[in-house]
């Protein structure tokens, strides 16, 4: 899968994980420099990839800091409150042996904070449909959601996510069993 996941990466034009940061950059290196609402929008979408492509071990450490807080009410509640990358990656990576996933991100706000411009947050919505595997073949489940982040920049490693809140909105449909696997 990881060649897979870096043949996509490099089709859709995403900028490689080691974000150079303009604030380090000399005033001649810093061409083609991103942003910092560019890498957090590059941290943003990364999130999709590394769990629709089961590569949450490779990307999950480019997107949540190490001391990250998120918690996603899902309706299996095993992604609630979940402290350290670690448990993050640890909560994630067996999803993939159950259902595939695919997830689609909208209506991207960020908010840099001129006052402290280390930090940020931002809010996004997310459709997601899981298409189960094992007993769950063929079957579907659809979720739809509203993320808020906090963000920080982290010294040599560019901004990652510090908080993730997710909430569903609404009911999801189809059959939310097959979040459990096989």
């Amino acid at each position: 899968m990881r060649s897979n996941f870096l043949f996509l990466y490099s089709a859709l034009g995403l900028v490689a994980p080691s974000f150079c940061s303009p604030i380090k950059a000399q005033a001649n290196d810093n061409v083609g420099c991103l942003s910092d609402w560019e890498q957090i929008y590059q941290i943003i979408n990364l999130y999709p990839l590394a769990v629709d492509f089961n590569s949450t071990h490779e990307l999950f450490p480019l997107i949540y800091a190490e001391n990250a807080f998120a918690n996603y009410s899902s309706p299996d509640g095993k992604r609630q409150n979940l402290r350290g990358l670690q448990t993050i990656i640890d909560t994630f990576a067996p999803d993939g042996e159950h259902y595939d996933a695919h997830h689609l991100l909208g209506s991207i706000r960020i908010n840099l904070n001129k006052d402290q411009p280390d930090k940020a947050n931002g809010t996004f919505y997310a459709l997601t449909n899981t298409f189960g595997k094992g007993r769950f073949a063929g079957q579907l489940a659809t979720f739809y959601g509203i993320y808020h982040d906090e963000y920080e920049r982290i010294e040599d490693q560019g901004w990652r996510v510090t908080t993730r809140l997710f909430s569903q909105v609404g009911p999801a449909s189809g059959n939310v069993s097959l979040l459990e696997g096989p």
